[in-house]
């Protein structure tokens, strides 16, 4: 017997692997976690009305600051145009441009 050979057995250099469901186990198909997991999600979308935050377009934000912008015009006796006609909303943000905006539109 060879030295080199002594600890080689027939097929070692296939790696045998096993089918993960077979026709005649007890396996159970279902799925607990799977189940939870899909009540949990269908919760969370009732919970947030129906869609995510990544769904909603991005100019919904903008609408918003806008209509906020509109309010404190208002609250002021200004117009529409008169109140909006000073800023820029499709500006990158800058907190001390916001900060300045506010003191000018509300605090005056």
């Amino acid at each position: 017997m060879d030295v080199e050979t002594r600890f080689e057995y027939p097929g070692a250099a296939t790696i045998q692997t096993f089918l993960r469901t077979l026709p005649d186990t007890v396996r159970r198909q279902e799925s607990t976690r799977k189940d939870a997991r899909a009540r949990w999600q269908e919760r969370e979308l009732a919970k947030a009305g129906g869609g995510s935050k990544a769904e909603e377009p991005e100019n919904e934000g903008n609408a918003a600051m806008r209509t906020d912008w509109e309010d404190c015009g208002r609250g002021r006796h200004m117009d529409d145009d008169r109140a909006l006609q000073q800023l820029d909303l499709d500006a990158d943000w800058d907190p001390e441009v916001h900060e300045k905006q506010m003191a000018e539109l509300v605090w005056q």
